[in-house]
C-alpha cells in the first residue's frame, strides 16, 4: 500500500531553512486560521483519526479503477456518517473530518445538502420522520433538480408531480425524453430516496417547481420501485467514486406527505397554499453555492501548498557557472506563478468567512418573515461561485505548470485537485448562467436608483459619485483603501455603461430580450468587476479587521495589494477606459508588485505552513511537510500494481511475436 506517512526521517534541508528564516510565526497564523488552540487541537485528532483509518487514508486511490473507486468511496462515507453520529454532529468537526480526509464518497450531497434540504424545506412532521433515518444511514437520498434539457433554469423543469385528490397521491412523470434527472450524484446505485424537484400541478394549475422527498429504491433488496428508470451516466472527469446517475418516471403514485411542506400546504382534497417566499425554494441552493466557494478555497490552499512546498526544495539552473543550483522559488517567473495564487487563497479565505455570515444574517432574519435581503445573497452567491470557481481552477493549473512534469503526476495529487476543481465550474450552476443572475440583480439595482431609490450593501458604490484617480503616488498601491476605491470606479463605470446601453434599445423601442442578448457578454464583464470587487473589500475588511501581529498584518496586506495589483494589470483596459488608473501608472504598478513579491519571499513556505495540512490530507508525493519529494515520488512507483512484474503481461500477448520475429531477422 502506498503511504504519505514517514518516508525519510529528517526534513529536507531547503526546506527546514525556510521556516527558520520566516519573519512571521506559523502558530500565530494557524491560531488564527482556525480561530482557537482548542479547534487546532481536535483537527490533530481527527487528522491522526483519518491517518489510522485504512478506507479514510485511501493510500492506493490513484492505481484503483472506477468501481473500486465507487465501493471505497461507500465505506468511506459510512465512516463519516459514523465520526458525524459520534460527535453528535458537531458542525466544526463534521466539516474538519471532511475536509481532512478529503473523503470523497458517492452520497456526499446526502450529508452536504440533502439534509440541510430537510432542515430548511421540510415540515416540523416530516424532519421529526426522515432527519433521524438520514443521519444513520437507514435511507440515502441525492437531491435531483438538473434533468437532461434543463440545468439553472429552473422555472422550465419538465419532471411533473400532479395531485389525484381522490387517491390523495401525486402521480410524478418525467413526460419528455429531455426530463429525466440526470448528473445528481448517488442517483445511480446508491440512493434509496430522492429529492425530487418538480412542477406541481393541481386540478389543473401548475404551481411551480416544488421539492417531493420520494423512494426510489426497495428498502428490502433495492430494487428500483415500479416506474422509476435509474442507472449511471458513464465515465467523466474526477469523482471517481460518486455514481451520477439517471431518473425517469413513468406514473409513479406518491403519497401526499412526500411534498416537502414547510413553506407550503397542500390539503387532501387539493386546496394548496403558498407560505411565505417562493423564494425559499432556492435556500439550500444557495447554502450549497458557499459550500463550493468554501470547496475552491481549499482546492486552491492544497494546491499552492504542494506546489509551494516542493518550489523550496527543487533546484534548477545557475545565474553563474560557480553558483550552486538555486531554488526555483527564487525565479522571479516562479513568484509570478506561486505568489498570486497564494493571495488569492487568503482571499477566498476572508470572502468564506464574510459570505457565511452574510448567509447566517439573512436566513435569520428570512425565518422571521423578512426576505429584504434574499435577492441580494443570491446575486452575491451565484457570482462569487462563478468567480472563485473560475479563478481557483486557472491556480490549481497554473501552479501545477508550476512543478514541471512531477506536476502531472498523480501522485502528486495536483491533477486530481485541478479535476476537482474544473466540476465546480458547472456544479450548482454554469458560470455564465451565475454571472447572468447576477447581473440581472445589478440591472436592476441600477433602475431603482434611477428611480431615486437609495442604494445599500453590495451595490452601495454604484450609487456615490467617484471622481478622478486615486493613485497619487506609486505608494498608493499598497494602500487598501484606494485599491478599493480603483475597483468601486472600474466596476461603476462597467457596470453603469452596459445599463445605459440596454436600456437605450428598450427606451427606443426595442424588446428586453434584444438588448440583453446583444449586450450580455459586456454584462458579463461588468459582473466580474463587481464580484472581484466583493472579494477585495472581503478581503481588505478582513484583514483589517484581524487582530494580529504587526508583522503578520504587513503580510497579509501585501497579499491584499498583491492580488489587487495582479486583478488590475490583467485588466488595465477596463481600468483606464473607467478613468480609475492613467497608462503611466502602469509601471508604477509594476514596481509595487516586484516590491510585495519580494516581501512575501521568505514568508511563502510559513504562509502555506499556516493551514495546518497533514500528509494525510494533502496526499501528495511533491508537498509533503518533510520536503522529501523525491524520495516520496520514487517510493510511488513502488506501489504502482504495473511494476509488480518484470515482464507485463502485455508481452505475450502483444509484443512477443513481433519482437521474436525481430530476433530472428537479426
Amino acid at each position: 500500500m502506498m503511504s504519505f506517512r514517514n518516508v525519510c526521517t529528517t526534513i529536507n534541508s531547503d526546506l527546514q531553512k525556510e521556516r527558520d528564516s520566516a519573519i512571521i510565526s506559523v502558530e500565530e497564523l494557524a491560531l488564527f486560521i482556525w480561530g482557537s488552540k482548542e479547534r487546532r487541537h481536535r483537527r490533530q485528532e481527527i487528522a491522526a483519526f483519518v491517518d489510522n483509518d485504512p478506507d479514510l487514508r485511501n493510500d492506493n486511490a490513484i492505481y484503483s479503477t472506477n468501481q473500486e473507486c465507487y465501493e471505497s468511496g461507500l465505506r468511506q462515507g459510512i465512516k463519516v456518517f459514523d465520526f458525524a453520529n459520534s460527535c453528535n454532529w458537531k458542525q466544526e468537526d463534521v466539516q474538519d473530518l471532511l475536509q481532512i480526509s478529503a473523503a470523497s464518497f458517492g452520497f456526499s450531497l446526502h450529508m452536504v445538502l440533502v439534509i440541510p434540504c430537510l432542515n430548511k424545506l421540510a415540515s416540523e412532521e416530516q424532519v421529526a420522520e426522515l432527519l433521524p433515518l438520514c443521519k444513520k444511514l437507514s435511507i440515502i437520498a441525492n437531491y435531483a433538480q438538473t434533468e437532461l434539457g434543463h440545468g439553472t433554469y429552473v422555472p422550465n423543469l419538465e419532471t411533473s408531480a400532479t395531485y389525484d385528490s381522490a387517491t390523495e397521491e401525486f402521480v410524478m412523470n418525467s413526460p419528455t425524453f429531455t426530463s429525466m434527472k440526470f448528473w445528481p450524484g448517488g442517483l445511480a446505485f446508491t440512493s434509496t430516496h430522492s429529492i425530487v424537484m418538480a412542477q406541481l400541478w393541481v386540478k389543473g394549475q401548475c404551481h411551480g417547481p416544488h421539492l417531493f422527498f420520494v423512494p426510489i429504491r426497495s428498502l428490502k433488496d433495492h430494487q428500483p420501485l415500479k416506474g422509476v428508470e435509474l442507472g449511471d451516466i458513464g465515465p467523466k472527469v474526477g469523482l471517481h467514486s460518486t455514481d451520477n446517475g439517471f431518473l425517469r418516471f413513468d406514473n409513479v403514485r406518491y403519497p401526499r406527505n412526500t411534498l416537502m411542506m414547510k413553506h407550503c400546504k397542500l390539503t387532501p382534497d387539493g386546496v394548496y397554499t403558498r407560505i411565505g417566499s417562493a423564494k425559499a425554494l432556492y435556500a439550500s441552493m444557495v447554502k450549497m453555492r458557499v459550500h463550493i466557494v468554501s470547496g475552491a478555497f481549499d482546492h486552491l490552499a492544497k494546491s499552492v501548498t504542494i506546489a509551494t512546498r516542493y518550489s523550496a526544495v527543487r533546484r534548477q539552473c545557475t545565474m553563474t557557472t560557480s553558483e550552486v543550483e538555486k531554488q526555483v522559488i527564487d525565479y522571479q517567473t516562479q513568484k509570478m506563478k506561486l505568489f498570486p495564487w497564494l493571495a488569492y487563497t487568503y482571499a477566498l479565505y476572508f470572502l468564506v468567512r464574510q459570505l457565511n455570515r452574510f448567509y447566517d444574517t439573512v436566513y435569520a432574519r428570512f425565518e422571521e418573515g423578512d426576505f429584504s435581503n434574499l435577492a441580494e445573497l443570491h446575486a452575491i452567491c451565484a457570482g462569487t461561485k462563478a468567480l472563485t470557481t473560475y479563478e481557483a481552477t486557472r491556480g490549481c493549473d497554473m501552479v501545477s505548470q508550476a512543478c514541471g512534469g512531477h506536476g502531472v503526476l498523480r501522485s502528486s495529487n495536483l491533477p486530481d485537485l485541478y479535476d476537482g476543481m474544473r466540476i465546480l465550474c458547472t456544479a450548482e450552476g454554469e458560470n455564465t448562467v451565475m454571472y447572468l443572475q447576477t447581473g440581472r440583480y445589478l440591472l436592476k439595482e441600477v433602475a431603482a436608483m434611477e428611480d431615486g431609490k437609495s442604494l445599500t450593501g453590495s451595490t452601495e458604490y454604484l450609487d456615490r459619485s467617484i471622481d478622478g484617480s486615486a493613485i497619487q503616488s506609486p505608494n498608493d498601491f499598497q494602500n487598501p483603501a484606494k485599491l478599493l476605491t480603483l475597483f468601486e470606479k472600474r466596476a461603476q463605470w462597467l457596470v453603469m455603461d452596459v445599463a445605459r446601453k440596454m436600456y437605450s434599445i428598450t427606451e427606443g423601442g426595442g424588446d428586453i430580450e434584444t438588448a440583453w442578448n446583444l449586450y450580455s457578454y459586456q454584462l458579463l464583464q461588468s459582473t466580474t468587476a463587481h464580484c472581484e470587487l466583493y472579494v477585495l473589500r472581503a478581503f481588505v475588511d478582513g484583514v483589517a479587521l484581524s487582530a494580529v501581529s504587526a508583522e503578520l498584518k504587513k503580510l497579509f496586506n501585501a497579499m491584499v495589494s498583491l492580488h489587487a495589483i495582479v486583478l488590475l494589470l490583467r485588466n488595465s483596459g477596463e481600468f483606464m477606459q473607467s478613468g480609475a488608473i492613467a497608462a503611466e501608472d502602469i509601471e508604477w504598478a509594476h514596481c509595487q508588485l516586484r516590491e510585495i513579491l519580494d516581501i512575501i519571499r521568505p514568508n511563502a513556505v510559513a504562509l502555506v505552513d499556516g493551514f495546518e495540512y497533514a500528509d494525510v490530507t494533502l496526499k501528495s508525493t511533491l508537498g509533503s511537510y518533510d520536503g522529501n519529494a523525491y524520495e516520496r515520488v520514487f517510493d510511488a512507483t513502488k506501489h504502482n500494481p504495473r511494476n509488480k512484474a518484470k515482464v507485463h503481461p502485455s508481452y505475450y500477448s502483444v509484443l512477443q511475436h513481433r519482437l521474436t520475429n525481430t530476433k530472428a531477422r537479426l
